[in-house]
């Protein structure tokens, strides 16, 4: 399943914690998510997991938004 997220933005306490424009990552790749302590890794993957929702922007996953349960689960099972 393909992964997509679009103007991604957290803040936490008015401070940007994240703030990625655009990234995708393809079916069947191996992809790893490095960078300095306070990067907003964690948040990122917290985000992509449904655990925390963004400030802005959303993930797709195949062609179903984050948050959309049944496009969620029907992607799910093609």
């Amino acid at each position: 399943m393909n992964l997509r997220f679009e103007g991604l933005k957290r803040l936490y306490n008015g401070k940007a914690v994240l703030d990625i424009a655009f990234g995708q990552v393809s079916d069947g790749k191996i992809t790893g998510v490095i960078g300095p302590n306070g990067a907003g890794k964690s948040t990122f993957l917290n985000i992509v997991a449904g655990l925390d929702r963004p400030t802005a922007g959303r993930v797709l996953y195949g062609c179903a938004a984050a948050g959309d349960a049944q496009a969620f689960a029907e992607e799910l099972h093609r």
